[in-house]
Protein backbone atom coordinates (compact mmCIF):
# COMPACT_ATOMS: atom_id res chain seq x y z
CA UNK A 1 0.00 0.00 0.00
CA UNK A 2 1.42 3.36 -1.00
CA UNK A 3 1.75 6.16 1.50
CA UNK A 4 -0.65 8.99 0.77
CA UNK A 5 0.41 12.62 1.25
CA UNK A 6 -2.33 14.57 3.02
CA UNK A 7 -0.63 17.97 3.08
CA UNK A 8 2.57 19.87 2.41
CA UNK A 9 3.43 22.92 4.52
CA UNK A 10 6.02 25.71 4.34
CA UNK A 11 6.80 27.79 7.42
CA UNK A 12 8.73 30.36 5.33
CA UNK A 13 12.02 29.52 7.04
CA UNK A 14 10.86 30.12 10.63
CA UNK A 15 12.73 26.94 11.59
CA UNK A 16 15.44 24.74 10.09
CA UNK A 17 12.84 22.11 9.18
CA UNK A 18 11.08 24.57 6.89
CA UNK A 19 8.90 22.03 5.09
CA UNK A 20 6.55 19.44 6.60
CA UNK A 21 4.95 16.66 4.57
CA UNK A 22 2.04 14.97 6.37
CA UNK A 23 1.09 11.37 5.55
CA UNK A 24 -2.05 9.31 6.09
CA UNK A 25 -0.52 6.93 8.66
CA UNK A 26 -1.79 7.70 12.16
CA UNK A 27 -0.65 6.65 15.62
CA UNK A 28 -2.53 7.17 18.87
CA UNK A 29 -0.82 8.20 22.10
CA UNK A 30 -1.30 5.58 24.81
CA UNK A 31 -1.18 8.34 27.41
CA UNK A 32 -3.40 11.09 26.00
CA UNK A 33 -5.35 9.26 23.30
CA UNK A 34 -4.42 12.01 20.82
CA UNK A 35 -3.94 11.12 17.17
CA UNK A 36 -0.66 11.95 15.46
CA UNK A 37 0.10 11.70 11.76
CA UNK A 38 3.40 10.49 10.38
CA UNK A 39 5.32 13.35 8.75
CA UNK A 40 8.63 14.23 7.16
CA UNK A 41 10.40 17.45 8.16
CA UNK A 42 12.82 18.94 5.61
CA UNK A 43 15.20 21.84 5.21
CA UNK A 44 15.79 23.79 1.99
CA UNK A 45 18.49 21.30 0.94
CA UNK A 46 17.84 17.99 2.67
CA UNK A 47 20.65 16.27 0.70
CA UNK A 48 23.33 18.52 2.16
CA UNK A 49 25.43 17.26 5.10
CA UNK A 50 24.12 20.35 6.91
CA UNK A 51 20.55 19.69 5.73
CA UNK A 52 17.62 18.14 7.57
CA UNK A 53 15.35 15.24 6.65
CA UNK A 54 13.66 13.41 9.48
CA UNK A 55 10.51 11.31 9.84
CA UNK A 56 8.44 12.26 12.85
CA UNK A 57 4.83 12.64 13.96
CA UNK A 58 2.75 15.77 14.15
CA UNK A 59 -0.71 16.93 15.09
CA UNK A 60 -2.76 17.43 11.93
CA UNK A 61 -6.44 18.17 11.42
CA UNK A 62 -7.56 17.31 7.86
CA UNK A 63 -10.33 19.92 8.18
CA UNK A 64 -8.34 22.53 10.12
CA UNK A 65 -5.93 25.33 9.28
CA UNK A 66 -2.87 23.52 10.71
CA UNK A 67 -1.23 26.96 11.02
CA UNK A 68 1.34 25.48 13.44
CA UNK A 69 2.86 23.69 10.41
CA UNK A 70 3.02 26.78 8.20
CA UNK A 71 1.19 27.67 5.01
CA UNK A 72 -0.33 24.80 3.04
CA UNK A 73 1.25 24.49 -0.41
CA UNK A 74 1.11 21.99 -3.24
CA UNK A 75 3.87 19.44 -3.64
CA UNK A 76 4.69 21.05 -6.99
CA UNK A 77 5.40 24.31 -5.12
CA UNK A 78 8.38 22.71 -3.36
CA UNK A 79 11.86 23.24 -4.77
CA UNK A 80 12.74 20.36 -7.10
CA UNK A 81 15.57 19.14 -4.84
CA UNK A 82 13.14 18.84 -1.90
CA UNK A 83 10.47 17.11 -3.99
CA UNK A 84 12.99 14.58 -5.37
CA UNK A 85 14.30 13.94 -1.86
CA UNK A 86 10.77 13.16 -0.60
CA UNK A 87 10.24 10.60 -3.36
CA UNK A 88 13.65 9.08 -2.64
CA UNK A 89 12.85 8.76 1.08
CA UNK A 90 9.53 7.12 0.23
CA UNK A 91 11.24 4.70 -2.15
CA UNK A 92 9.42 6.13 -5.17
CA UNK A 93 12.41 7.32 -7.19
Amino acid sequence: MAIKILGVFDNDGESFDRYTVVFDDVSVSAVSGRRFHDALGLSDDPNSPQGFSQFRTCSFNPNGSNHHLGTKIGIDDLPEIVREHIYMRLGEE
